[in-house]
């Protein structure tokens, strides 16, 4: 049996010992992966090869009206080619009435069925990578054709008094980043005030990634800072721990083993207490133990890949401490970036991402769930929410 091998096995025991129940998660924030199904082969897809698998609906939406999300995230695959994605949107607005629902699509699917379903959602995210023919380096759709379509469908929504709020993300990769300045710029003339967010390829030890190239990165970072500076509504939540990572505030692993493995550090992350993942048969993933462990196995592989003996030791002995005598242990090897509107709860300057928090979870919530989560995060991080957002969350009759 291989290196590599044993690892899998450990990665598969490990999921089968370790119950979710032994981690807290407050369950605000639920992403539905509704199909893996697509009619897009982006490049670098998290799972490109996958094959649709059978939507068990009841099942899940059980599963997600049981959470009583605050925020409810639904991506896949492609979720708008789904036959029954109008039914489903429909029934989740009726049964989540406290959800935020945000929905995401590549726009690789007839306006008409978008505008059916518009109606039902709160917040629509466009994926585009740049303008013209930039955007089929990875997207395989040309950037032009998907801003025309945002703009016919925003002209739209206005005249049917639909308040339907349209953001775009947008992969920047070590192949398209040069374009960025002129893709913004492009974007705005077309469709004034557009809000656009920015990420980049995870893992960031991925060649595609900035992550791997931190020179490009802060080449980056200067544009965005450029760009938000005139005015534009752009935003690359990530952009500084990617710069920043290299001095590894509280990790677990040395700093030189680290960088001779060339693996991200450990990061405070305070959205794993927050965040789940339902998946297309209804089952349920949190941060901790599942993502952490894959997290972990992933790059305990890259070290022994790469004859990192020591470090692929060091780095497993971590995972399980945090598994096991820190559970509720906030640093993450690997965190995500798909959650812009968390970011807000935990800032303590007022930003865009506050904003957005104060939007999104504001009003939602009685107090005693708020201070519930607020003795958890004291006991376990070491402070709570900021004091703007702790008066933001509770429903208005119990401010």
């Amino acid at each position: 049996m291989t290196m590599n091998s044993c690892v899998r096995e450990s990665r598969a025991w490990l999921h089968r010992l370790f119950r979710q129940s032994w981690y807290a998660n407050f369950a605000w924030d639920v992403s539905w992966l509704m199909s893996y199904a697509c009619n897009s082969q982006c490049e670098y897809c998290f799972d490109p090869h996958a094959d649709a698998v059978p939507l068990n609906i009841p099942r899940t939406m059980e599963t997600i009206v049981g959470f009583n999300p605050r925020y409810l995230n639904l991506t896949g695959g492609e979720i708008f080619i789904i036959p029954e994605i109008e039914g489903i949107l429909k029934e989740l607005r009726a049964r989540c009435q406290k959800a935020y629902i945000f929905a995401v699509t590549n726009f690789h699917v007839h306006p008409e069925k978008l505008m059916a379903c518009l109606p039902s959602i709160d917040c629509l995210l466009v994926s585009i990578d740049s303008f013209g023919a930039h955007n089929m380096i990875h997207r395989m759709i040309d950037g032009d054709v998907v801003m025309e379509k945002l703009r016919v469908l925003r002209t739209w929504t206005t005249q049917q008094g639909i308040a339907v709020r349209f953001l775009t993300n947008s992969v920047v990769t070590v192949s398209n980043y040069m374009h960025l300045e002129e893709f913004v710029r492009r974007m705005q003339r077309m469709i004034p005030g557009q809000e656009m967010g920015f990420t980049t390829v995870n893992p960031y030890t991925s060649p595609l990634s900035l992550g791997s190239n931190r020179d490009k990165a802060r080449e980056v970072l200067s544009s965005i800072r450029t760009l938000s500076g005139e005015g534009y509504p752009v935003w690359f939540s990530e952009l500084s721990f990617i710069i920043e990572s290299s001095r590894g505030e509280g990790a677990y692993v040395k700093a030189r083993e680290v960088d001779a493995l060339k693996l991200p550090r450990e990061v405070i992350c305070r959205r794993q207490y927050f965040r789940v993942q339902v998946l297309p048969d209804g089952s349920v993933v949190t941060c901790k133990p599942h993502l952490h462990i894959d997290a972990y196995h992933r790059v305990v592989e890259e070290a022994l890949s790469g004859r990192h003996y020591l470090g692929a030791f060091r780095l497993y002995l971590a995972m399980l401490r945090s598994l096991l005598i820190a559970r509720h242990d906030p640093r993450c090897l690997a965190p995500c970036n798909c959650e812009y509107f968390m970011e807000g709860l935990f800032n303590e300057r007022f930003t865009g991402e506050q904003r957005d928090a104060f939007h999104v979870f504001g009003g939602k919530f009685t107090r005693a769930e708020v201070e519930k989560v607020e003795r958890f995060l004291v006991r376990n991080y070491g402070k709570g929410f900021p004091p703007a957002i702790r008066d933001a969350l509770p429903c208005s009759r119990e401010r």
